[in-house]
């Protein structure tokens, strides 16, 4: 069984590990590169699970199986008002094709819909099964962008946006 959860400051390894798998099994899914993020401090885990819990508009699920991570999604405030924008979406290759990615979607769009009225997200237009659930889940390709990471490398990527909530 999967529960989706938060989880809390001093489970910041589990994080980072679960990260660190992310970027080295799909470093072409991501804009960061594994070699800058291994040289984040400690501290830097830890505060990020603090601001998902302090509900800052920060967050970050995770898809427990057994209390062993098997997935990720997080999200913070963009620039435009009242839009949240959706990052770091991985689950781990054991547990790719059972809904797991669906679950944590879904967990977080309903968590966003609460304070957000659009989420936005960048894909690699080559992560077609990320691209096929997005559109799944109402996400709409409005626009396609070249994202140059910090080693020169360039990955294409649609921007997708999806409304949360229906105008009042």
């Amino acid at each position: 069984m999967i529960v989706v959860r938060k989880l809390r400051p001093q489970e910041w390894k589990v994080y980072k590990a679960l990260r660190m798998e992310s970027l080295s099994t799909d470093p072409q899914a991501f804009g960061a590169l594994l070699s800058t993020t291994l040289e984040r401090p400690d501290e830097y885990w830890a505060a990020r699970l603090q601001d998902s819990l302090a509900d800052s508009g920060h967050s970050l699920l995770f898809a427990m199986k057994e209390e062993r991570p098997v997935g990720m999604v997080g999200c913070f405030p963009d620039e435009e008002p009242r839009t949240a924008y959706v990052i770091s979406m991985y689950v781990t290759p054991s547990e790719r094709g059972r809904g797991v990615s669906r679950l944590l979607m879904t967990s977080l769009l309903e968590e966003l819909s609460e304070n957000f009225d659009t989420a936005i997200l960048d894909v690699n237009v080559l992560q077609t099964p990320a691209v096929s659930l997005y559109r799944s889940l109402g996400f709409q390709v409005y626009d396609e962008i070249d994202v140059t990471r910090s080693d020169g490398s360039t990955l294409r990527e649609f921007r997708m946006r999806r409304t949360l909530k229906s105008p009042t």
